[in-house]
């Protein structure tokens, strides 16, 4: 299967972004589970109790310890003492925020509207890599999916 197309997809989004790295997920719930993984995290986690359901459902199959807090957040958030941001539904030209890991959304109801996908932004050339890695896995158990359910013509 040839991925030119996500490449050329995860270089504009980062370009956009104004990030060095970019990483397409099937979705932003994924990419901040892949973000998870990948850092490890071993202390309590704090999300805003205005977040999106899919976000306490992730921490609990991770087997996190985490709380909710009231905090405003606009655009987007970050897990506390991580260096993981919620960014589903942030576009803005340049707002990649340095030394993170920022998570997007192209679900129905977001700026890029692809109906499903995601993306994560960093700076960090080996997470990068690590990511790239986790994530085609991800991409390619969706793709088998989406087309074994389709019938054949």
């Amino acid at each position: 299967m040839n991925f030119n197309f996500v490449k050329k997809l995860e270089d504009a989004i980062a370009e956009f972004y104004g990030a060095p790295y970019a990483v397409a997920t099937d979705c932003c719930t994924h990419a901040i589970e892949l973000c998870l993984r990948h850092t490890k995290p071993e202390h309590p986690l704090m999300i805003p109790n205005r977040t999106y359901l899919s976000i306490p459902f992730t921490l609990e199959k991770l087997g996190l310890d985490w709380k909710f807090h009231t905090l405003p957040w606009r655009n987007y958030y970050s897990i506390l003492d991580t260096n993981i941001i919620d960014a589903a539904v942030f576009w803005e030209e340049g707002g990649y925020e340095p030394n993170t890991l920022m998570c997007l959304s192209f679900q129905y109801q977001k700026h890029l509207n692809l109906g499903r996908g995601g993306m994560i932004l960093t700076d960090d050339k080996e997470a990068a890599k690590e990511l790239k890695k986790t994530s085609s896995n991800i991409i390619m158990d969706s793709l088998s999916i989406m087309f074994s359910s389709a019938p054949c013509v």
